[in-house]
């Protein structure tokens, strides 16, 4: 069959439906009806396309690009599929008033979901990254132009954070804090709701991204915003110091931090199984001070334990009963001059002697053997 007889049952489609838009499995004796035994019209349109963008071997005349323009031929389908999409974006604008389309949205008229319609969700998820440049997709200055007439969000990131900000600046300003539990969902910022969103895991997310851990990214600006709030960055030095109150509490009512390791107390003297877990707390601060967490205790943090009581080493605890070996050398070594330096805190600092007096008496017991 020669160009022409195809070119003809491609007119006869036209000249039926009105358009080329056939499927690329569509296959004719006539052009206007589908025959699983015919011609494969719909490859046929296809290779005339990439013959006219030179992504073929073949060459096409103008004779025949001129043809086939007579016939409202689509060289670039994209840019049609694209003006398509758009006419549903604008529907969903028009109709919601935004642009915050579910990424499995599927529509017909734009407005209304249908599981059997164009997927502009991710259309419009297609957009933001060729905006991107993101993906194969390209995106022009028109088009760009477009979007931005029905209000699309180019960076949801921007726009979500701004809405959370909101919520968090909310509760602080309900509550005087940003102690949110990571749990804590919310509708209106300062009321728990199940199915509002999980302000606690943002905040948290917003800790990881000031240190620069995890995925997420933090602006000057975003950092500027959650200081005018109070924003705690290292929420473990601020639990730190109200746990010790708590400690501190328990100290001056019962004279001892012998705390049971599941002990747990609202105001530090009295057992609430609702409260904060002071006897793990307590256990916490001896392994780290024996370097045996990936915490760090700090000098001032030790000698406010050493004010209230703290017993490090247990006296059933031998320093020497592991073998120091390669593995264990650091933790020893931690182990040894943390117990030294509780031994010295007990003295007074005028009745400790000098290094040079440490040394030579050393050497007169060693001269006396």
């Amino acid at each position: 069959m020669t160009w022409q007889d195809k070119y003809k049952l491609a007119k006869a489609y036209y000249e039926h439906y009105g358009n080329l838009e056939l499927p690329q499995n569509y296959k004719t004796f006539n052009g206007y009806e589908k025959d699983e035994n015919g011609l494969n019209l719909g490859l046929w349109i296809v290779h005339q396309r990439q013959t006219y963008k030179g992504n073929s071997t073949y060459k096409i005349s103008e004779e025949r690009i001129k043809l086939l323009e007579e016939i409202k031929m689509i060289w670039n389908v994209y840019d049609t599929n694209w003006n398509e999409m758009y006419k549903l974006a604008k529907a969903y604008y028009e109709h919601y008033g935004n642009l915050e389309i579910p990424q499995n949205y599927k529509t017909f008229n734009g407005y209304e979901e249908d599981k059997e319609g164009f997927n502009l969700g991710c259309w419009i998820n297609a957009q933001r990254n060729a905006f991107k440049g993101i993906g194969t997709s390209k995106i022009t200055k028109k088009q760009i132009k477009q979007l931005d007439e029905i209000k699309m969000v180019w960076n949801v990131y921007d726009t979500n954070w701004n809405e959370m900000y909101k919520l968090a600046k909310i509760y602080y300003e309900h509550y005087g804090n940003l102690e949110i539990s990571f749990d804590y969902k919310t509708i209106n910022g300062y009321e728990r709701d199940k199915e509002g969103f999980n302000l606690g895991c943002w905040i948290h997310t917003q800790r990881q991204a000031f240190k620069g851990t995890g995925t997420s990214k933090i602006t000057k600006k975003q950092i500027k915003q959650l200081d005018e709030i109070k924003m705690v960055w290292n929420v473990y030095d601020t639990n730190w110091n109200e746990m010790y109150k708590l400690a501190k509490a328990y100290y001056k009512y019962y004279g001892n931090l012998e705390i049971p390791f599941d002990y747990k107390t609202i105001n530090g003297y009295e057992s609430d199984k609702e409260g904060f877990n002071l006897g793990y707390w307590i256990n916490t601060q001896r392994r780290t001070y024996k370097g045996d967490s990936t915490r760090k205790i700090a000098e001032e943090q030790i000698r406010l334990l050493d004010e209230i009581g703290m017993i490090w080493y247990f006296r059933d605890e031998k320093l020497q009963k592991e073998i120091i070996t390669s593995s264990n050398l650091k933790k020893k070594n931690i182990e040894i001059l943390n117990r030294t330096r509780t031994l010295l805190n007990q003295f007074a600092s005028d009745t400790l002697p000098t290094k040079e007096e440490l040394n030579e008496s050393f050497i007169k017991k060693l001269e006396l053997k």
